[in-house]
């Protein structure tokens, strides 16, 4: 998520929305719920993403309730390592 998160700032998107299938991620991006051990740097960098000057929101989606991104999960397993974006 971290390196979506840069991607879309180099890109000079303004507004994001994104959507996790697990509310534990999105407790964590905003610093709710649990310590997660050896994770501490990853929170300051998603705090530091967080806090540019862009309107981004964290939610919860089941992923029941979002096929298309569970159908692109799978498709990229199938895919070779690297760099891919589907516009």
């Amino acid at each position: 998520m971290v390196h979506g998160l840069e991607l879309a700032w180099a890109q000079g998107c303004q507004r994001i929305i994104v959507e996790v299938n697990f509310q534990f991620v999105a407790d964590f991006i905003y610093g709710r719920g649990d310590k997660v051990r050896n994770a501490e740097n990853l929170k300051y960098r998603c705090s530091e993403l967080l806090h540019r000057a862009w309107e981004i929101e964290v939610k919860h989606i089941y992923r029941e309730a979002n096929s298309l991104v569970d159908w692109l999960a799978a498709f990229g397993l199938t895919m070779d390592l690297g760099y891919h974006a589907f516009v």
